[in-house]
């Protein structure tokens, strides 16, 4: 009887297993954090450090998306606020950025949004975009602290004009605690 309970149990686990996502999103999950992107976006590079985990994907058009996830934040924001911390990590050269102390999944965060800043910055986003010919030049972002996992999540998109609101989608489908 034995050997059949191991049976059931082990077709039971292998079937729940998934190599695909669903519903034309993908589930990236890694050291006690998840977040779902859609399948049309490729992982292009990846950071796995002590406190630090990023993500990066891309699809066709230069569209990209990051994820991060910062441990302790606890310790980080003793000394700055989630704005200034998000201004000084993200690092992104760009003009007309506007940001926004909100909630985001039931905490306290903060958004931020402008365009790609220069000509180089154009160019490349032109580049990009030859096939499509819709350039990624709308950034949008947002930034929370969980205080329950003692962390930080940061969504960063840069993206094309048909693909608003995907900002939204992602942080929703982020696993904050």
């Amino acid at each position: 009887q034995g050997k059949d309970n191991v049976s059931a149990v082990a077709a039971e686990m292998f079937g729940s297993f998934r190599d695909h996502g669903e519903a034309g999103w993908n589930t990236w999950a890694l050291y006690d954090t998840a977040v779902e992107i859609p399948d049309t976006f490729r992982i292009v590079r990846h950071r796995l450090m002590s406190g630090n985990v990023r993500l990066e994907f891309e699809r066709r058009g230069g569209e990209r998306i990051v994820f991060e996830r910062w441990g302790l934040a606890n310790v980080t924001l003793k000394k700055f606020s989630l704005a200034e911390w998000f201004e000084q990590t993200t690092g992104t050269a760009l003009k007309r950025m506007s940001h926004a102390e909100t909630e985001i999944r039931g905490h306290t965060g903060v958004r931020a949004a402008g365009e790609a800043r220069g000509i180089l910055e154009r160019l490349r986003a032109w580049r990009d975009a030859l096939r499509t010919l819709r350039p990624a030049v709308h950034y949008e972002a947002a930034a929370w602290q969980c205080p329950e996992a003692n962390r930080i999540y940061i969504v960063q998109l840069w993206r094309n004009r048909l693909s608003q609101g995907l900002l939204e989608e992602v942080v929703a489908r982020c696993a904050c605690h």
